[in-house]
């Protein structure tokens, strides 16, 4: 008799699908199973029992070497104390790096292919096209990468556990079937940034293959330059020769019933359908695991079995793939299913066809548990999601909650609350005490925001002052709540620092997450329209988002200013406006200065004043880029007429608090200086009393730095702001702009009057240029001339005109 020796069981099946035309002897693994006759099947080598079809055979020896692979594997566990418990998980986590590297060559090579693509036009299907004709590509990129931590049963999966340094070497570890697999894994790597799911096949030590279903978890970390990722595995070999063993089976009902009793042990869950999805059975796994034990049969696979992820939340698409291929499809994404109970469960899971005289029969679903991978997944990703400073999770983690709360809230209805919380005096400690208080405020107000929600809520520092909430399954009565509970630790707390005592208030947005909400970023919206309204409510106070509010209206219409605004800089629909500081008193000379304004043009052609978008930029932090654009609009017109302003005299620019808050403004301007070559002794800035102040260590710094370039400096709004006088001997200031508030009523108000007339004697004996705003009138102009004004600016003097590139003789700026 012919013998024939496998060392797996997988060997065995390639001889099974083959056929034998004459009897044979089998053994796996050194173990004689039996012998094989053509018409007989196999016959255990004890001749006890029935014969067994080869298939029956074949699932038996699946079982009895899943056992034997289930019990090395434990063992393999017992034994891994002496390594760090950050890998002591089971399915066990392997630690890459380098990816950073390989993904950098991958890019160069894509480009170097085509010089036409750009790295935005990048896709996973012309990388699959790629790397398929140019397998070399896949070597030297996956050369690149490095294994630094693997764990014992890794080594036991590939048979290295008395040789670790083979599992170092990526090329050798993977099987010669896993081009296609590897191909699509690194195309998948390249262009996305997040968990990847996939398949591949690994090459044992000692010859044999092991199906993995894996993970790739990027390790987004600032300071990470290695490009470390996480992958986490789970052995799914006996799943797939399963699958393949369930599709060729005959479809007579009498086989059917043998097969089912023999897959009743396998672990991995199995469902049978009819053709038009209507369940017949489920395996013992599938009844354990989704809570079924009786009626089931008859109803829709959805009501039985219906997992859910962010590619696709319907079965029904995998069975319409299936029946049109004739061929397996599988979901290899960790999907959630919802079982009888209630409980979740995560689960990858193919659908097969079984088909018949007239085509199709049935389908058999087949899912493998993969919540333990699911739950070790989510503790790793969620090490590498927290805020640095709070220990808190970062947006980019929030960002996901609030997708996976949108979701459950349309698959099953939920309401979930996201509350926004923003610190409304933040900017005054950081600024007054320095960034080292700032940081530690921040980790005070975290802690004090953690003890007032549920362990398992989710709390982020969405960046600078701001923190945000995620309430599961809760309404408006309950987030309200808790929302006040916030409000008012906020409000008792002291913050001490340096032996001063800081009071804090907060503004608290609540956005309901229901299924009327479909995207990310309209929820954050939302909450961010909400916090703005309650701070110009007043602060201190909390609102609930509902777009019927006039309050909120007015959000939605800050924000479409927003886009007008992004728009118009990007397309050159600013213009700038001069308008005339004209000097009436001795000391300011003969020089006309002139003010810079901002306009936008609207699409027919006329004018939008500042005031209906800059309000829109300062709020959503726009204003550093405004600035930049009139910076270097502003230095480019007056280098273009350096030859014509004889009789011009300085250029004011009104430069924003966040602009001065900009590290990299202030190399801006330099780099402007630099490149048009005008001298600093042209330009006046002009800061707003209550930004300087608000910004006061930034705000000298940039005065001193640009004082050296002979810049001056005017303070706009002065005696509108809570500091006045008290701040003023701070600040080196060449001109103080008495607020037009006051100017516009002096002429018929005492009180504004003796204000205009006090701030010019203040600024005179601290050896300040003053400057009256909103001139309207004569009478106002003699008033301003008789307690000694030095410049004035207005509408009675000159209205902005449109900024062109010439200059007439006289000192009016066309």
């Amino acid at each position: 008799m012919v013998e024939i020796r496998v060392n797996r069981w997988g060997e065995l099946e390639d001889v099974l699908r083959a056929g034998v035309v004459e009897p044979v002897r089998i053994t796996v693994g050194g173990v004689c199973v039996g012998d094989l006759y053509p018409e007989r099947g196999i016959v255990p080598s004890n001749n006890e029992g029935l014969s067994k079809s080869p298939l029956e055979a074949a699932v038996e020896l699946l079982i009895k070497e899943n056992q034997q692979h289930q019990a090395t594997t434990d063992a393999a566990f017992s034994s891994e104390e002496k390594f760090s418990h950050f890998f002591n998980y089971s399915p066990t986590p392997t630690r890459i790096e380098d990816w950073s590297n390989a993904k950098a060559f991958l890019k160069a090579e894509l480009r170097r292919n085509d010089s036409s693509l750009t790295l935005s036009q990048i896709s996973v299907h012309a990388c699959e096209v790629f790397l398929n004709e140019n397998p070399q590509i896949v070597s030297q990129c996956l050369s690149y990468v490095d294994v630094v931590d693997f764990n014992p049963a890794f080594l036991t999966l590939i048979d290295a556990s008395h040789e670790p340094t083979y599992a170092t070497r990526i090329g050798e570890l993977l099987a010669s079937s896993a081009m296609t697999d590897v191909v699509r894994l690194l195309s998948d790597i390249l262009v996305s940034n997040d968990v990847i799911s996939g398949q591949l096949r690994l090459r044992r030590l000692d010859g044999g293959e092991r199906s993995v279903q894996l993970q790739y978890l990027p390790i987004q970390n600032a300071s990470d330059e290695h490009g470390r990722v996480i992958v986490t595995y789970l052995d799914i070999t006996e799943h797939k020769r399963l699958k393949e063993l369930i599709v060729k089976q005959e479809s007579n009902t009498e086989t059917l019933g043998r097969v089912s009793y023999a897959l009743s042990s396998i672990k991995e869950g199995v469902i049978t359908t009819d053709c038009l999805g209507y369940v017949r059975s489920l395996n013992d796994a599938a009844k354990r695991l989704l809570s079924w034990d009786d009626n089931y049969e008859g109803r829709r696979i959805q009501e039985v079995f219906s997992p859910f992820n962010t590619s696709f939340d319907n079965i029904q698409l995998l069975y319409d793939a299936c029946a049109i291929s004739k061929t397996a499809v599988e979901c290899d994404s960790h999907s959630l299913v919802e079982t009888k109970n209630g409980n979740e469960l995560w689960v990858t899971y193919s659908v097969s066809p079984i088909s018949g005289d007239d085509g199709v029969s049935e389908f058999v679903v087949m899912f493998h548990d993969v919540s333990e991978s699911q739950s070790l997944l989510e503790r790793l990703r969620l090490q590498t999601c927290k805020d640095a400073l709070t220990n808190l999770y970062n947006r980019q983690e929030f960002e996901k909650q609030i997708k996976i709360s949108l979701d459950s809230a349309k698959r099953k209805g939920h309401t979930h609350a996201f509350l926004l919380v923003d610190l409304d005096q933040f900017k005054v400690i950081n600024e007054s005490c320095g960034h080292h208080a700032g940081d530690e405020l921040l980790r005070q107000i975290a802690k004090l925001i953690e003890a007032k929600v549920r362990a398992y809520d989710i709390v982020a520092r969405m960046g600078g002052d701001e923190f945000a909430i995620m309430l599961k399954n809760f309404g408006s009565d309950g987030a309200m709540s808790i929302a006040n509970s916030i409000l008012d630790s906020i409000r008792a707390f002291r913050f001490v620092w340096d032996g001063k005592i800081f009071t804090l208030t907060s503004s608290i947005g609540i956005v309901l997450l229901a299924d009327n909400i479909k995207h990310v970023q309209t929820a954050l919206s939302y909450a961010d329209f909400a916090v703005h309204a309650a701070k110009d409510a007043g602060k201190n106070r909390i609102q609930l988002y509902d777009k019927n509010q006039k309050n909120l209206a007015y959000q939605h219409e800050q924000l479409e200013w927003v886009t007008k605004i992004n728009y118009a800089l990007e397309h050159d629909l600013m213009v700038l406006c001069s308008q005339p500081i004209s000097p009436i008193s001795f000391a300011a000379g003969t020089d006309v200065h002139f003010e810079l304004l901002i306009r936008m043009l609207a699409k027919d052609g006329s004018l939008i004043a500042p005031g209906e978008f800059l309000p829109a930029a300062e709020r959503y932090n726009l204003m550093p880029k405004v600035d930049r654009w009139v910076i270097k609009r502003a230095f480019t017109w007056l280098a273009a007429n350096a030859g014509k302003r004889t009789k011009v005299g300085l250029c004011s620019i009104n430069l924003s608090g966040d602009s001065l808050s900009d590290e990299t403004f202030f190399q801006y301007v330099e780099e402007q200086f630099k490149t048009t070559g005008i001298p600093g002794d042209r330009i006046c800035f002009e800061i707003t009393e209550s930004m300087a102040i608000y910004n006061l260590s930034q705000t000298l710094r940039f005065i001193h730095k640009f004082k050296a370039y002979g810049c001056k400096f005017a303070l706009d709004d002065f005696g509108s702001g809570f500091s006045s006088y008290g701040y003023l001997k701070s600040l080196p200031v060449d001109f103080l702009k008495i607020d037009g508030g006051f100017v516009k009523q002096m002429v018929s108000d005492p009180i504004d009057f003796a204000m205009v007339k006090s701030i010019n004697e203040v600024g005179h004996v601290m050896n300040t240029m003053t400057i009256a705003e909103f001139v309207e009138d004569e009478e106002t102009l003699s008033k301003l001339k008789e307690i000694g004004v030095d410049f004035v600016q207005g509408y009675g003097i000159g209205k902005p005109e449109l900024l062109s590139f010439d200059c007439s003789a006289e000192g009016k700026i066309a």
